[in-house]
């Protein structure tokens, strides 16, 4: 049997569709050789993928999304990145307290509530551990001024993601979009 040479910058295809996409291809020759598609050739530079279905088609013919949906797909990434970015700040949030650094996430606000809670079942003080791992004793005053300085730092995130999200929405052009940016 004799050897068959490889041709570069080569796709083999079974079919070329009336929309000028490709049906089954490869760049094997060989290959292309014993599936008898060795007269259905394209150069690979003559070809593109399609943005919409993924499909192979002879250069020009791919459908292609319209500017309204890459600009959606794009605010959608960014929306996401920003929620992301909200989420982190959120899990890492510490605020200042009484001259020291005290944990403000999901799990530390949750925390308060309890101690909160603690002062109607007649707590008289409680301890809050700091995040520079200190313990303070706090009566009833200073434990709801520290959740409310929690609570105001966990507001501002949401404010600043919100407004990010607003200007996003606004957006018409994919500049615009890639503008907006949230430092972490």
């Amino acid at each position: 049997m004799e050897e068959i040479e490889q041709v570069p910058n080569t796709y083999y295809y079974d079919k070329l569709y009336d929309d000028k996409h490709l049906g089954l291809f490869t760049e094997n020759t060989a290959v292309a050789y014993q599936l008898g598609w060795q007269d259905n050739t394209v150069a690979i530079t003559d070809t593109e993928v399609s943005e919409l279905n993924g499909w192979t088609y002879l250069k020009g013919y791919a459908p292609k999304k319209s500017k309204e949906a890459i600009l959606q797909e794009l605010k959608d990434e960014k929306h996401s990145q920003l929620k992301a970015i909200m989420h982190n700040k959120r899990q890492n949030l510490k605020v200042n307290y009484d001259n020291d650094t005290f944990d403000a996430n999901e799990e530390a606000q949750a925390n308060m509530i309890v101690l909160l809670k603690a002062f109607d079942l007649g707590a008289k003080t409680v301890s809050i551990r700091s995040s520079t791992e200190e313990t303070h004793p706090f009566d009833k005053e200073h434990c709801q001024e520290l959740s409310l300085i929690m609570l105001s730092a966990v507001q501002a995130i949401y404010d600043q993601y919100w407004d990010l999200k607003d200007l996003l929405s606004n957006c018409e052009t994919v500049e615009e979009v890639e503008t907006i940016s949230w430092n972490e």
